[in-house]
């Protein structure tokens, strides 16, 4: 079984949850994050992207999204 734990850490003298961290880092422009959207599906293709996370091994995914436009 795989387990992803977030915790609390220090960036820049602020401490906060890692989360908060990662999305101000991809909101701020500091770095280039759009190489880990790694998928794209839209809605009615949910089954293939639950998959395509659920078998990251085969699928190479690292972050699979909804596009909703």
């Amino acid at each position: 079984m795989q387990a992803l734990v977030f915790g609390v850490e220090e960036v820049d003298g602020v401490r906060k949850h890692v989360i908060e961290h990662y999305l101000d880092f991809a909101t701020s422009g500091r770095g280039d994050i759009s190489q880990m959207l790694t998928h794209t599906f839209r809605l009615p293709e949910w089954r293939d992207a639950f998959t395509t996370i659920a078998e990251q091994h085969d699928s190479g995914a690292i972050k699979v999204a909804f596009d909703f436009r």
